[in-house]
């Protein structure tokens, strides 16, 4: 089951928009990416470096973010899926750090990833401005009103 949410206000009031574009590129990352740049070899082992695949899923060449949000009291990754927020945001991500890095995956690959997403001050976020409009409930064909009945 995928629990709905709004996001009523955010620091610039366009973030929903500028989310549904990129959040629209994120089926295209796997082939973006070469997965050889996600590691390295040090001492003659070969390193992964989480940090850098986990920015450049949650964010693009400019720094701007796909539509990665993770309230700050219970750190659970919410994706922007062009219409609406998901709280699926970490099966999104384990499934792309999945597909990127192909036959060079493990379980703890997507482990660190997730770490790093959920710990990234730049996506954390109030739990207010989820819950901003308590009379307004999110669903997948729109916003209902429960004062409106609209």
């Amino acid at each position: 089951m995928t629990y709905v949410t709004e996001v009523t206000h955010m620091e610039d009031g366009h973030f929903d928009e500028m989310c549904n574009e990129l959040s629209a590129t994120i089926p295209q990352l796997p082939e973006l990416f070469d997965r050889d740049i996600f590691f390295e070899t040090v001492n003659n082992k070969t390193v992964f470096k989480a940090p850098i695949l986990a920015k450049d899923i949650c964010f693009n060449g400019d720094e701007i973010n796909r539509g990665f949000i993770v309230p700050n009291d219970n750190k659970k990754i919410h994706w922007y899926n062009g219409r609406y927020w998901q709280d699926n945001g970490e099966e999104i991500i384990k499934d792309l750090t999945q597909r990127i890095l192909d036959t060079k995956v493990h379980s703890r690959h997507k482990a660190e990833v997730i770490s790093w997403v959920k710990d990234c001050y730049d996506l954390q976020i109030d739990r207010e401005l989820l819950d901003g409009q308590r009379t307004k409930l999110g669903l997948q064909n729109g916003v209902y009103d429960v004062i409106l009945h609209e």
